[in-house]
């Protein structure tokens, strides 16, 4: 093989990453500009319901309800700016006292789940 065989192999490869990327860029574009815009209903439209709070699963309208809990004036802004880690196949953004993580299944990327993350920050 020589030297261009391989550099088409490889931008082949690297297609699907640097396309996820985006997908997620894209993604999270449109989540920040939802919180940012306190937009409870299109944060739910952008999460994985029945979404697991306190306990036991919650869909849309309970989501919606539980919103201003979760998505304080300190977390909206903090999620405007947080750095999007990877872990796994995931993607997941610390905002104290939360850690938020994204997955991409089922047609697209999502809010998953939350966890009270205060030591593990990086």
């Amino acid at each position: 093989m020589n030297k261009r065989h391989l550099s088409i192999i490889c931008l082949l490869c690297a297609g699907p990453v640097v396309g996820a990327e985006q997908d997620f860029a894209d993604f999270l574009g449109g989540f920040r500009a939802a919180v940012a815009g306190n937009d409870a209903g299109r944060v739910a439209d952008m999460t994985r319901l029945p979404f697991l709070f306190a306990g036991r699963p919650h869909g849309r309208d309970e989501f919606v309800e539980l919103y201003p809990t979760l998505f304080d004036a300190a977390v909206r802004s903090c999620l405007a700016e947080a750095t999007a880690l990877t872990e796994a196949a995931d993607r997941v953004l610390f905002c104290p006292p939360y850690a938020f993580y994204f997955d991409n299944r089922d047609g697209g990327w999502k809010l998953r789940e939350f966890n009270a993350d205060g030591e593990d920050m990086p």
